[in-house]
């Protein structure tokens, strides 16, 4: 079972040789540890496809995942000003919407699709792809990355003036947020195209942390459901929530996700259970206090005690960070998850 086969298997509750073991994201642990800007990535032919490549080998990850850098730098097809230059950093972005009444664009599908197309930063990513797809064939799942409409609207608008029109209840937010869905449909199709097997949406914006469960309700789960329901039907999503997710766990199976990607502050043995099958359950090793301070042995102690309530619920479960795999954690802390996963099946 190569190591496609063995995310797939998970995903489908089938049987695998052991836990599909992904470091979530990873972008920022890479481009920090080669010494570059995404700009410098963009620069090289392949867009740094190689690059990533070559350190998820590494990691010894089951995935390859690209994307990292476009995730939210899509919003530069609306006018929106990135940086993009700084060494080992994830790539700045300037709201480009001021004012809802006004500036809500209004396209067809295929005239985003041909604005998306033609962007700069999105065709290094579709390059990237490509070529990281051409590399890795079949033997490994490659990961496309891109954010979920709620999260979206906030990085056109600016998060916190996004939070406050919310409060305001704002008749021209479902305007923004439909206009969302399609531009992260259309996106997330080109990325298909080019190759991507896994489509990693983040809603970091809907945390528990920043909106009641009644407003992730009313702007967050009929949005996702229709930007699902545009996508097509052989593209596997994995959904990731930072922060306090635990009280989103029941409306996540409403929505036609392969897993659900939480933060170390929540319960794992409580998410599976009410998960419930519907989904993967996947995380979550707490990113600074293991990834970074901890020690391979911690690592490890955790791994092992995550994959024990995974046996305990038969499954349904991919051994992750809770959130990024951040940049200066030691390589032996996330090889000692791989290792927890290879001694447990033992």
């Amino acid at each position: 079972m190569n190591a496609k086969e063995r995310l797939f298997a998970a995903l489908n509750f089938e049987d695998t040789d052991r836990t599909p073991v992904y470091p979530l994201d990873g972008n920022s642990w890479i481009i920090n540890e080669e010494g570059l800007s995404y700009e410098d990535l963009f620069a090289l032919p392949d867009k740094g496809a190689s690059i990533f490549v070559k350190r998820y080998e590494e990691l010894k990850s089951d995935v390859v995942y690209v994307g990292g850098s476009c995730w939210l730098a899509w919003a530069n097809a609306f006018g929106a000003k990135i940086n993009a230059s700084r060494v080992g950093r994830t790539v700045e972005v300037e709201p480009c919407i001021t004012d809802l009444e006004t500036q809500i664009p209004d396209m067809t599908d295929e005239e985003l699709k041909t604005l998306l197309e033609n962007n700069y930063y999105i065709q290094s990513m579709i390059i990237q792809i490509r070529e990281a797809k051409k590399i890795i064939g079949e033997e490994k799942a490659l990961v496309a990355g891109s954010c979920g409409p709620f999260t979206a609207a906030g990085n056109l608008f600016g998060t916190g003036e996004f939070m406050k029109q919310i409060a305001k209840r704002n008749k021209k937010l479902p305007e923004l947020l439909n206009f969302t869905v399609r531009v992260m449909a259309v996106l997330n199709k080109l990325y298909s195209e080019a190759g991507a097997d896994i489509f990693f949406i983040a809603e970091p914006t809907a945390s528990g942390d920043m909106i009641a469960p009644r407003t992730f309700k009313q702007f967050v789960v009929p949005y996702f459901k229709e930007f699902m329901a545009k996508l097509n039907e052989d593209m596997t999503v994995i959904l990731h929530i930072c922060g306090d997710s635990g009280n989103r766990v029941d409306f996540v199976k409403d929505l036609g996700v392969k897993a659900f990607s939480v933060d170390s502050m929540v319960n794992m043995e409580e998410m599976l259970a009410k998960a419930d099958h519907n989904f993967c359950m996947m995380g979550s090793l707490a990113p600074s206090d293991q990834m970074v301070l901890g020690t391979p042995e911690s690592v490890y102690k955790e791994s092992t005690r995550l994959l024990e309530l995974a046996k305990a619920n038969k499954g349904g479960f991919l051994l992750s960070t809770g959130c990024d795999f951040p940049a200066g954690s030691p390589l032996a802390n996330e090889l000692a998850m791989v290792q927890a996963a290879e001694d447990f099946v033992k």
